[in-house]
């Protein structure tokens, strides 16, 4: 377990490093409102990825489902896939058309086509990082994404064409390549005789996929917030702050929490909680000490942006302290489904999303009733102020889960 994880933290590190830089030099080349047009879509269709994957990539990779078990999931999302898709698109057009709101057809087809390509893709990865694989399909992924940065780049200054279509077809292609691989390298592991657990994945899916919901919700209401209050262009700088932010946070949780999940599902609970509580401490130690650095960092990472992203300057704190509280929840929400508190952990994302839901109504309703405006950094802070709160809830949920000295339900694999 330490060797997989320790070479997991190595390449992932690695890879993570060289794509956030592709994707630095390949926004340096756009606007702030190409990210704009496209992030309404963005959204919309990161909630249907969510409806399809259902949770389950968790339970694939703590039960390790059998191939019955993976033909009947995706035959099972594919129906709903094929059905709830194009509806969605549908709606978006008509949105498109009744508002104010310019989102071209091509951009909605490309985001459909690309959810829908997904659908074997997450299956398929859990399998292969139940199956202990995880830095083979890290390598993959960045391959193929690096092949695809460099393409663009060097294509973009040649062919003058909204950046907006340039972005759809860079998640289009990484998508569909990415899925054509991982169907090929999975099916000396797809055959392998394994147990069924499909009954136990499903309950333990179920509170996962609610969970994933109101995170998923509550990482957007803002976004959902801010295009009804402000320009495409303003939105696009709001966008990538938070993008950069929430980038870097999941490439460390990449590196450590994914990893990390495979291995606390696989050893004893007491370590588990040693370990993340150990981990959690150091982290935070880490965040003090290098606070400095990090916001060096971050200001060389928009210079490389150019002069079109220059304002990203103003919010250097905020993309740090974002990257750096959501690592710490996604740490605590892999110790926790590893622990077998997927309920504990559903009760809390239920808390956190109303709290937000009711901070953002205020903030509209004194939009709405006075002559008060809120500026990007008012989001920012809340943003913030909400996933602090995240994690000292599930910290307080895993303290009084110890001190209780009842044994955890961890789910058998």
């Amino acid at each position: 377990m330490k060797e997989f994880f320790f070479k997991s933290v190595f390449f992932v590190t690695v890879f993570s490093i060289i794509r956030f830089l592709l994707n630095l030099t390949l926004a340096s080349l756009l606007l702030p409102s190409d990210y704009g047009v496209i992030l309404l879509p963005l959204i919309i269709f990161s909630f249907f990825d969510l409806l399809l994957e259902g949770g389950l990539h968790s339970g694939i990779i703590k039960f390790n489902a059998s191939k019955d078990d993976l033909i009947n999931i995706v035959k099972a999302k594919f129906q709903i896939g094929i059905l709830v898709g194009p509806l969605i698109a549908f709606l978006i057009i008509l949105l498109d058309y009744f508002s104010d709101l310019t989102i071209p057809l091509l951009v909605t087809i490309a985001f459909l086509a690309s959810s829908l390509i997904k659908l074997t893709n997450y299956f398929s990865e859990a399998k292969l990082i139940a199956e202990g694989k995880y830095v083979e399909i890290e390598f993959f992924q960045f391959l193929i994404s690096v092949i695809l940065y460099i393409s663009l780049i060097v294509i973009i200054p040649q062919i003058e064409i909204p950046g907006y279509y340039f972005l759809a077809i860079f998640n289009f292609l990484l998508v569909t390549i990415y899925g054509i691989v991982l169907n090929i390298y999975i099916r000396p592991y797809i055959n392998l005789n394994t147990q069924s657990s499909l009954n136990e994945l499903q309950i333990f899916s179920a509170s996962v996929i609610q969970s994933n919901f109101i995170f998923s919700i509550g990482s957007r209401i803002d976004e959902m917030s801010a295009a009804v209050l402000i320009n495409s262009t303003i939105l696009g700088l709001y966008s990538k702050t938070k993008e950069i932010g929430i980038m870097v946070g999941t490439f460390s949780s990449k590196i450590i929490s994914r990893p990390w999940y495979y291995v606390a599902c696989k050893i004893k609970p007491r370590s588990v909680k040693q370990i993340y509580f150990f981990g959690l401490i150091f982290c935070i130690i880490a965040l003090i000490a290098l606070l400095k650095f990090l916001l060096a960092a971050v200001s060389f990472f928009i210079s490389i942006l150019g002069p079109n992203w220059t304002l990203l300057s103003d919010f250097n704190i905020f993309i740090v302290l974002i990257m750096t509280m959501y690592f710490f929840v996604q740490f605590t929400n892999s110790t926790m489904l590893a622990l077998g508190l997927e309920k504990e952990l559903l009760v809390i994302d239920r808390w956190i999303i109303g709290i937000k839901i009711a901070l953002y109504l205020i903030m509209l309703g004194i939009i709405n009733f006075t002559n008060l405006e809120f500026d990007i950094k008012i989001f920012l802070f809340l943003e913030v102020f909400i996933r602090v709160v995240n994690l000292v809830l599930q910290i307080i949920c895993l303290i009084i889960k110890i001190k209780s000295k009842k044994p955890i339900n961890t789910p058998a694999l």
